[in-house]
């Protein structure tokens, strides 16, 4: 085998990711990676850190806190690298077009039933402070209820008791 033909084979990442390794000129002298740099803690997707490591770096990590002058640093550095709307902590800028086709897209679906308890669930227990509770009273003062709504309005009610 020629140098050329062992140039033109593909190694893949051994995380099981799918990609192929780009062979460097020093993987001549130190051999070719078996993983993409940053992929040898997983296979499949899956972490190989063991529950003791990720407990220990969780416990190095409480508390911390990233200061102003970092914070400012980061800003800097990620000012005008992302287009308007692109930037990754940024929301996206959704067309008027886009939100009626999602709004189409989602009118008269139905919410199973086990989407309901789990949102049900969720929400129960939830303080709401004096002001918000305040909020909610005013918006809803004035507003009209059919028979079935006035039946369950003590039940709505109890649920934005403040403690």
């Amino acid at each position: 085998m020629t140098s050329i033909t062992k140039r033109k084979k593909i190694k893949y990442c051994k995380c099981g990711c799918g990609q192929a390794i780009i062979i460097k000129p020093h993987h001549k002298y130190f051999g070719i990676p078996n993983f993409i740099h940053g992929h040898n803690n997983c296979i499949n997707g899956k972490m190989l850190i063991s529950e003791e490591t990720r407990r220990k770096i969780s416990n190095t990590l409480i508390g911390h806190s990233i200061s102003e002058e970092t914070k400012e640093k980061i800003s800097n550095t990620l000012t005008g690298k992302y287009p308007k709307g692109k930037h990754p902590l940024c929301k996206r800028i959704v067309s008027e077009e886009s939100k009626e086709k999602n709004r189409l897209w989602h009118l008269g679906r139905k919410q199973t039933e086990e989407s309901n308890v789990k949102r049900s669930l969720a929400l129960k227990g939830r303080i709401f402070s004096k002001e918000h509770n305040e909020k909610i009273s005013k918006s809803r003062k004035g507003m009209k209820f059919t028979e079935t709504q006035t039946k369950n309005k003590r039940f709505v009610e109890k649920s934005y008791i403040c403690k």
